[in-house]
């Protein structure tokens, strides 16, 4: 082609090549599309190869992490032989919010302060509140009905902080039914007493899992801080280099 200006706009779209066409060169221009062709094959094979490695990369990281923290709990375990017993557990503190005595009592009768357990027992929603904004709590049973708030209320807002587990309680006069325990997600039919504090018992546990979890998560990354460096340095120049391709390929 003789038309200088058709050559540069080819050119910018990507051609590979540029010749004035003659019988001859037939031959030429069948194999220059070939090896183009091939070319660009290859490069989409690179590319797919490159992205399909970074996310195994980044799967083997996750099962390595997960693989790890895995050992560490059942070090943990196998220390007791067995689940940790709940004074070997860090402390936990539970608020009842109650004008009545029983639901405390009970709970002081069978969490035992020799177990870590802590139960601080308040009459007013109001109390409450106030004592909210400066002391931690990991659980609060809120009674439904308040001699000032509606238990509701009083509970949506302790449960702001989500480290809190937060429930609205009333005793229920369904047959085999010790109470109800309401949280935002579900309402749980407690039958009896020991079934109470069982659940309770275990989420503490599953608590203290997930803290043990986090530490253990900190503690793989600060053993290999470096290797993890350069994997997350390397991660977000592919992650770069296949948003420009893709973006590129949108606008041609």
């Amino acid at each position: 082609h003789k038309d200088f200006p058709s050559a540069i706009k080819g050119f910018r779209m990507g051609c590979q090549d540029f010749i004035l066409y003659q019988k001859n060169h037939f031959h030429y221009i069948v194999n220059q599309v070939v090896k183009s062709a091939s070319e660009t094959s290859y490069q989409d094979q690179r590319d797919h190869l490159v992205k399909d490695m970074a996310k195994f990369q980044k799967d083997f990281i996750k099962l390595t992490l997960t693989i790890y923290i895995q050992l560490m709990n059942a070090e943990d375990e196998n220390q007791y032989s067995g689940q940790i017993p709940l004074n070997e557990l860090p402390p936990c503190n539970i608020l009842v919010v109650d004008s009545d005595q029983q639901f405390n009592e009970q709970l002081k009768e069978n969490l035992s302060s020799e177990e870590g357990w802590e139960i601080k027992h308040l009459t007013w929603g109001s109390e409450a509140l106030d004592y909210g904004i400066n002391n931690e709590f990991q659980f609060a049973f809120i009674a439904n009905n308040l001699p000032d708030l509606p238990g509701s209320m009083v509970s949506s807002t302790l449960g702001s902080d989500k480290n809190r587990k937060v429930f609205v309680f009333k005793y229920s006069q369904k047959k085999g039914i010790f109470l109800e325990l309401k949280t935002e997600e579900q309402t749980k039919e407690i039958a009896n007493s020991t079934e109470l504090f069982e659940l309770i018992s275990n989420m503490r546990r599953k608590k203290v899992a997930k803290i043990r979890e986090k530490h253990h998560m900190a503690s793989f990354r600060a053993k290999h801080f470096d290797f993890l460096q350069k994997y997350q340095d390397i991660q977000k120049k592919v992650d770069e280099l296949m948003d420009f391709k893709e973006k590129r390929s949108k606008d041609e």
